[in-house]
This record gives structure tokens, sequence and C-alpha cells, in this order.
């Protein structure tokens, strides 16, 4: 797969995850998901933490939590 298909595959992606949740009222972003103590805000809030990072905010955010990767979900749920 080149990089230009890869983009556009997530690009694609991207659209149909937006499509989904455009159906949300505010009683679904507050279900649970499938992740542990996650409602459906908390993990697209993580998607867009996730998607927004460079290699050294990941490294900052995890020094800043002590590298507990839990901790440092969590503050970028709360970021997003």
């Amino acid at each position: 797969m080149t990089k230009a298909e890869t983009w556009a595959a997530v690009h694609a992606e991207r659209q149909a995850l937006i499509d989904d949740l455009a159906v949300l009222d505010a009683a679904g972003w507050n279900t649970a998901s499938l992740c542990p103590g996650w409602d459906i805000h908390d993990v697209l809030a993580h998607l867009v933490d996730s998607a927004r990072t460079t290699r050294r905010g990941f490294m900052r955010g995890m020094l800043a939590a002590r590298f507990d990767v839990d901790r440092a979900n969590a503050d970028g749920i709360r970021r997003a």
C-alpha cells in the first residue's frame, strides 16, 4: 500500500466514524464503551488526542504521567 493509499484509507475511516457519531444524542455520548471505565466521549477524546500528538509530545506526556499509561491516557482525555 502506498503512502497516498494509506492516507486515503485513514481519511475514509475517519469520515465513517464521524458519520457513526453524528447520530448520537447527549445520552449516547455518555454510553459505556467496550473500554472499561470509558464512555463514547472518552474514547473519541482519546482518538483525537492520539491523532494530534507528536513523538516529542508523547514522551512529554509519559514523563508527566511518570510513565503510567493509564494516567497519560486520562490526561489526554482531559485535554481533548
